[in-house]
């Protein structure tokens, strides 16, 4: 999961290293603005995919610690390997998605 999130970050990393070191010998409080900043324009150039994957990756490593790792959110069932293994993000099993699917698409 953690791998995930990173591979996620990772593609906004480069600009970060630059940044970083344009300001390494600037006062820190003009560092600490920049950096806010610079964090707030990663924020808005995740894609909107991006941030809802990201979103589902911090919700994942937070039921990884609480030990409610791969059982169903819906039906509290446990997630099959397999599918975890696909989308280790995956906060429902593949019944409990596809329900979930069918409402959406039925305009529920």
């Amino acid at each position: 999961m953690l791998a995930r999130r990173h591979e996620l970050l990772a593609r906004y990393q480069d600009g970060r290293e630059r940044v970083d070191q344009e300001l390494a010998e600037h006062d820190p409080e003009v560092v600490e603005r920049a950096t806010e900043q610079w964090d707030a324009s990663v924020v808005s150039k995740l894609g909107d995919a991006d941030l809802a994957i990201l979103g589902d990756v911090v919700t994942a490593l937070t039921r990884i610690e609480a030990g409610t790792y791969g059982i169903c959110t819906m039906c509290e069932e446990p997630i099959s390997e397999r599918r975890l293994v696909v989308l280790p993000e995956a906060a429902t099993c593949v019944s409990c998605a596809g329900l979930v699917a069918r409402t959406h698409s039925q305009g529920g």
